[in-house]
């Protein structure tokens, strides 16, 4: 039987051809390059938020660790504060003050100035006269003998030392976007009385 009476044709039936052959050899890797590809997608949408989310976490614990030192080591500025901090946290320093300073603190949901200065007892009444007319509490609180209301934290973020004197203290709780006050006085020098007050707000 010829090859024309069979009917088989080159290239053709189960064998391929050699053209075939070589055709099949040069065609690429589709399958292995768009697995590739995949593999690579799936990687980068996975690694990199874990990279962001580890390096975020890093950057804050630092921002946290930096913010905790610079409290705790920060020198309060001396002079007047401004007079808009002066209105906004309600700390009305008196004009026969001396020895002022001050410190702003600000966080992420609160924020507190840091004032202390000294003066005589005319100007440290004038303060706490001014200070209570700017409130609603009632009824006012007056000076407690041996009463310091302001925290460890705080005194330590202001680098202030209660271990001496004669302290006596009130702490001023007010409602809404009101701050709340603590002023602790020293009355160990009459002629000297040390005045110190953190007035926090929050937001």
């Amino acid at each position: 039987m010829t090859l024309h009476d069979s009917g088989e044709r080159p290239g053709y039936g189960n064998e391929p051809g050699p053209a075939q052959n070589e055709h099949m050899s040069q065609r690429p890797p589709r399958r292995l390059n768009r697995s590739w590809k995949a593999y690579l997608a799936v990687s980068l949408l996975v690694g990199i938020p874990l990279v962001y989310g580890w390096f975020s976490t890093q950057v804050s614990r630092e921002s946290g660790r930096d913010k905790a030192e610079r409290a705790a080591y920060t020198d309060m500025e001396a002079g007047w504060p401004p007079r808009l901090l002066r209105r906004i946290y309600q700390v009305p320093v008196p004009g026969g003050a001396r020895n002022i300073r001050y410190y702003e603190e600000n966080a992420l949901h609160d924020s507190a100035l840091y004032v202390d200065f000294t003066g005589r007892q005319q100007s440290v009444n004038e303060y706490l006269e001014t200070t209570f007319s700017r409130t609603d509490v009632a009824p006012l609180p007056r000076l407690r003998d041996g009463f310091n209301p302001i925290t460890p934290e705080q005194a330590e973020t202001a680098g202030w030392d209660f271990a001496r004197g004669d302290w006596h203290g009130l702490k001023l709780q007010q409602s809404g976007a009101r701050p709340d006050l603590a002023i602790a006085v020293n009355k160990a020098d009459p002629e000297k009385l040390v005045v110190r007050t953190v007035s926090t707000t929050e937001y």
